[in-house]
């Protein structure tokens, strides 16, 4: 990804996932080979005591529980889903400033994920790249990756609840993260003032730019 001022984010910074939870040595292996340091998982209580992801007890990584609320619960229409993004950031603000905090202090990569890697991510990954001054076109682009990665995900789920009204809600559209950072703007003027209000200064949002970009 490239932004206005022909900025690219470094290779291997920034990594979303589902729960990685599959993870063999050699993997494990290939990940530290890439510089990967930090491992944020994003899930509830109950989601990790269902999956542990690969990265528990490796002495490898740094990992660190920090709990998005209201990313596993499903919204009520396709017209809330913005909505819910919004909410989740306003209701987990000192969780998001940990986040960024470890972006700030981490001298490699960093990896976090949620159960399925579409919601409590892709609001962080949102975040993330319009702080980098990526283009709404980019972060839309990022954000529909899951759609094509998890569709199968998505759609057994749906089959399991045997209810289709959840296809318009659960499978990712342009219109939800688009929509959700007009609402972002709207409230907190721009992510940056988002930033500031949940704890960072100006000279961390600085940092957090020229650590992960060239």
């Amino acid at each position: 990804m490239i932004n206005p001022q022909n900025r690219i984010i470094k290779e291997n910074m920034l990594i979303r996932s589902n729960c990685p939870n599959q993870l063999d040595k050699t993997d494990l292996e290939y990940l530290k080979s890439l510089g990967l340091k930090d491992i944020i998982d994003l899930r509830e209580i109950d989601e990790y005591n269902k999956k542990i992801s690969s990265f528990e007890n490796n002495d490898n990584f740094n990992l660190y529980h920090i709990t998005i609320y209201g990313g596993k619960e499903i919204p009520k229409s396709s017209q809330d889903v913005p909505f819910s993004y919004l909410r989740m950031i306003d209701e987990n603000k000192e969780n998001y400033l940990k986040i960024f905090k470890i972006l700030l202090q981490n001298n490699g990569g960093t990896l976090y994920f949620c159960s399925v890697g579409k919601d409590r991510t892709g609001v962080l990954t949102a975040l993330i790249l319009l702080i980098l001054g990526m283009d709404k076109k980019q972060i839309v682009q990022d954000y529909m990756i899951t759609k094509k990665c998890q569709e199968k995900v998505l759609n057994d789920y749906i089959l399991k609840k045997q209810d289709e009204s959840l296809r318009e809600i659960i499978i990712p559209h342009e219109e939800f993260i688009i929509k959700f950072i007009e609402l972002l703007e709207e409230k907190y003027g721009s992510v940056e003032g988002y930033l500031l209000d949940i704890g960072l200064n100006k000279k961390e949002i600085t940092q957090i730019r020229n650590k992960l970009l060239i």
